[in-house]
């Protein structure tokens, strides 16, 4: 898979995950249906995409549009 600069996404730096957490019962949970659903590559990654929907989603100022 490519990054929309052109970089492969394993190439990309890996972060923290503290950047994203919401606790470690919920970055459990997050991480256990990533593995569940059999997400092999860049799991790190669809972790903090799921995190970050799931703030999105929780924020009401993201429906002030």
């Amino acid at each position: 898979m490519e990054h929309f600069r052109g970089a492969m996404v394993d190439e990309q730096p890996r972060k923290s995950s503290a950047r994203w957490t919401l606790g470690p019962s919920f970055n459990a949970r997050v991480s256990q249906l990533v593995r569940d659903w059999g997400t092999e590559k860049s799991p790190e990654l669809i972790e903090e995409m799921i995190v970050t929907a799931l703030k999105i989603a929780r924020d009401e100022r993201a429906w002030r549009i």
